[in-house]
């Protein structure tokens, strides 16, 4: 669970909005075979109206980041994603800090909340808004909040592909209700009855 699961998810992300959208797809990762080749496919696409939201600090997410930085997506700051929200082509990377809070109101320490994870909430909510687009690299402990829960998934109108890097089954997001394969890294949910599909336009690709 490094970097190169950052880098992979991200890609196999990235194809799946491509496909969602209606836009030619990417090779696949293992077909070409080398990272600098994977580079130059990416550095070709016009990811057109992408709003990524990318959880996570440590080295899945800077795998994450690192093939984004490649692409033709910019780079804002949370404050500027929540401010500007009709920008499209960015991304927006959430660190721990910024996507949970604690109960009692006082200031995030890392320390506190790997030892008291269940005294601790999501805030992503104002975030999830106005992404099409959600990459989880983060970390997740059982005793930690989900990042959302099922019913919020309606409030989410502008959501169309779920990257869960994380891949933790009903864990942190509830739409993991099954991990994907290599061959075949990705399926459909219908975000009202919670059951797998074949595509869909009204349909959540994970």
């Amino acid at each position: 669970f490094g970097r190169f699961a950052g880098i992979i998810g991200c890609y196999n992300s990235l194809n799946l909005y491509l496909e969602t959208i209606g836009e030619p797809v990417m090779s696949r990762a293992y077909d070409l075979g080398s990272y600098s080749k994977l580079l130059q496919s990416i550095e070709k696409k016009d990811f057109k109206n992408a709003r990524i939201l990318i959880t996570g600090d440590g080295r899945v997410a800077k795998g994450t980041l690192e093939l984004l930085k490649s692409t033709n997506i910019n780079e804002v700051s949370p404050e500027n994603f929540l401010k500007d929200k009709n920008s499209l082509g960015v991304f927006c990377n959430l660190q721990t800090s910024q996507y949970l809070k604690r109960l009692d109101d006082q200031k995030f320490n890392l320390q506190h909340f790997i030892k008291f994870p269940n005294k601790y909430i999501s805030i992503i909510d104002q975030y999830m808004y106005s992404s099409n687009i959600l990459i989880s690299s983060h970390y997740w402990d059982p005793k930690s909040p989900r990042l959302f829960e099922k019913k919020d998934l309606e409030n989410y109108k502008k959501l169309i592909v779920i990257g869960d890097i994380t891949c933790d089954i009903n864990g942190s997001i509830p739409t993991t209700i099954r991990s994907t394969t290599i061959k075949d890294p990705n399926f459909y949910l219908d975000k009202k009855f919670f059951k797998e599909i074949k595509k869909d336009n009204k349909a959540l690709a994970i």
